[in-house]
């Protein structure tokens, strides 16, 4: 049997492994999970605000108020707006 082409997202990024000479093969992916769509922030158990991804687009920051503090290339920036603290 013709050894299974990788399909489906991160395929590019697959590679094939027979398992101890079974015949079988294996698929393995290095695909890293999506970073989710929309997280909290928080001090302690206070939510100060929350942060949504925009695609390619990068992160935009929301204070408790639900007002936009801007678009920040990572989570981290974002993050660090809603607490106030300058990014690095």
């Amino acid at each position: 049997m013709p050894p299974r082409k990788a399909a489906g997202p991160g395929a590019s990024d697959a590679h094939e492994a027979r398992a101890g000479g079974s015949g079988k093969t294996t698929i393995r992916s290095k695909a890293i999970p999506p970073t989710p769509r929309w997280q909290a922030v928080y001090i302690g158990q206070t939510c100060i605000g929350h942060i949504m991804r925009r695609d390619r687009r990068g992160f935009e920051a929301f204070d408790i108020n639900d007002v936009s503090l801007g678009l920040f290339p990572d989570p981290r920036s974002a993050a660090n707006a809603i607490c106030g603290k300058p990014s690095p």
